[in-house]
């Protein structure tokens, strides 16, 4: 078994198969708005693998998941669930999530896998311990093929409303990205040419939006700027629906 710790884009990688730091997939996934790993490989390699990933079912805490890695290059992803439903990694989340994801590779002889750093994101973890661990599961786990370990490479982006300014400061790193000019990212939802938008604005989330899906959640997502309203009416004509049979009964 080979280890490798790199500094760079999970996707990137020259593996078999890569692990998805996931939750417990107890919510369906359209009702989620990934991000960081998840969401890169949602805009990346379409709705596909999340799909597949439904059919599991409620997974363990620390358990494994595998589906096809849909347009992206890879052989499968390894859905793993990082964080529980507090979304917040643990030590033992770390360690299962590892162990369950090497013995899904030696299972299915994926020659290389490529880790991200498993709870240091959303599920609140400090990077260094977080590396840590996974090397150590690393070390003790009895798979036989290539294990890259990736520590993600954040950019630093300029502050503003979008980054479309970066086309004449440094045109490389959107153009790298496969963004066509006069955008500044790629829809998280559906991959189209788009902005990265902040939150707090229309959208819950700062993510790249195209026009559609930004309106579209705005108004459809509960913490959407007119969502948070519409929700909000629905539940007290709700409460108020049964308040009245509460009455009448």
């Amino acid at each position: 078994m080979r280890i490798r710790i790199v500094k760079g884009d999970l996707l990137d990688q020259k593996v078999d198969a890569i692990v998805n730091p996931w939750n417990r997939n107890l919510i369906p996934w359209w009702l989620l708005l990934p991000r960081g790993v998840s969401g890169a490989i949602k805009k990346r390699a379409g709705y596909r693998p999340f799909v597949e990933l439904r059919h599991s079912g409620v997974l363990p805490l620390g358990g494994a998941s595998v589906t096809s890695a849909g347009r992206l290059p890879f052989k499968a992803i390894i859905h793993v669930a990082g964080i529980g439903h507090s979304w917040r990694s643990s030590e033992r989340s770390v360690r299962d999530s590892v162990c369950s994801a090497l013995n899904e590779a030696k299972t299915r002889e994926f020659r290389s896998v490529a880790i991200p750093l498993i709870g240091a994101g959303t599920g609140g973890g400090s990077e260094d311990h977080i590396q840590k661990i996974i090397e150590e599961e690393c070390d003790h786990s009895d798979y036989g093929g290539e294990i890259v370990i990736v520590r993600y490479d954040s950019r630093k982006w300029p502050r503003g409303r979008c980054y479309c300014d970066l086309w004449n400061k440094s045109p490389n790193t959107l153009a790298s990205q496969g963004v066509p000019e006069g955008f500044c990212g790629l829809c998280n939802v559906c991959g189209a040419p788009g902005h990265v938008l902040h939150f707090p604005g229309a959208a819950p989330v700062t993510i790249a939006w195209c026009r559609k899906h930004y309106y579209r959640t705005m108004i459809l997502h509960p913490m959407g700027s007119i969502g948070i309203f519409v929700w909000g009416l629905a539940v007290l004509f709700v409460v108020a629906g049964l308040i009245m049979k509460i009455f009448k009964a």
